[in-house]
């Protein structure tokens, strides 16, 4: 059933007692799309576009709360996000569901599109547990 028209954009009232709108973006919308995509556009230009990768962040345990999901985003910022990446952008959106979710689009420290040496991978993980951290485990990690 239709809740209310908004100029070009229809709100429904849906069963689950939410609204979903239907229609072209609001001019906000249309702006904060544009800073996206200038901002990425920026990162493949400025680090290469072989660097750039998408993570999606969700919460086990279903967060629903704005305050409470961005009060453990900005922990993760902090203590994993920065030591990480060498920058990121940052989208916030709720799921369906309710959960708040994000989507980052960030700059690893190394070519990611030309391959990931699984061998090397292992044995630098099975060097680092048989004898620690020694030039072939740096070795390793490096290649």
């Amino acid at each position: 059933m239709i809740h209310k028209v908004d100029g070009p954009r229809i709100w429904l009232n849906l069963p689950d007692g939410t609204q979903q709108r239907f229609g072209p973006p609001t001019q906000g919308e249309l702006k904060k799309n544009f800073a996206l995509e200038k901002n990425i556009e920026y990162m493949a230009h400025h680090f290469g576009i072989e660097r750039l990768g998408f993570l999606t962040l969700t919460f086990a345990d279903n967060v629903t709360n704005f305050r409470e999901a961005q009060r453990r985003f900005n922990s993760f910022r902090s203590n994993i996000l920065g030591k990480n990446f060498e920058a990121s952008v940052v989208v916030v959106e709720p799921q369906k569901r309710g959960a708040v979710h994000y989507h980052l689009v960030v700059v690893c420290r190394s070519d990611i599109r030309t391959g990931f040496d699984f061998t090397a991978f292992r044995e630098c993980q099975n060097e680092y547990r048989t004898n620690g951290k020694t030039a072939r485990f740096y070795a390793l990690l490096k290649q």
